[in-house]
């Protein structure tokens, strides 16, 4: 069984994957679509964030209702679904309705996989665990200004004295 922490990963991976494969395909959309110019192949373009922007702010509330993992698995299978009709639809309204779930896919990815890890963040860090590897002090040096060094030694940040 795969830890939260390593599957929270694999899915950024996947959706870096899943955008940066569609980038590509944008000449392949534009050569594909009879007649299509540049003002309309914006237009459609524009599907993409559209659909991210009308599932972000529900996603939230149905990683609430249904749980991460579901949510993830759906609009990761919409993705996967999605992404080769990308590269074979011809028509502008397909393509469209291609991009508009393919940026729902994303944009629901990007809101629950970032409140995945964060709480994987919070169960791997104890509130102990982060006041003991975050402990800094200060050091004068003989600038006259103060440096916090963390427990390993590291200069972190120089604060004006």
């Amino acid at each position: 069984m795969i830890s939260p922490a390593v599957a929270t990963r694999l899915v950024f991976l996947m959706v870096g994957f899943s955008v940066a494969s569609w980038a590509p395909l944008v000449p392949v959309v534009k050569s594909r679509g009879a007649g299509m110019g540049e003002a309309e192949l914006g237009l459609i373009l524009l599907c993409l964030g559209l659909g991210s922007l009308i599932a972000m702010p529900l996603s939230g509330g149905w990683a609430a209702r249904f749980g991460c993992r579901r949510v993830i698995s759906v609009a990761a299978t919409v993705v996967c679904l999605v992404m080769p009709a990308l590269g074979t639809f011809t028509s502008p309204i397909g393509i469209g309705a291609a991009l508009l779930f393919f940026g729902a896919g994303i944009g629901t990815l990007d809101v629950v996989m970032n409140i995945q890890a964060s709480l994987v963040e919070q169960e791997e860090w104890s509130a102990d665990d982060v006041r003991a590897s975050m402990a800094c002090t200060a050091s004068e040096e003989s600038s006259g200004r103060a440096w916090h060094r963390c427990s390993l030694g590291f200069k972190l940040a120089p604060c004006c004295a």
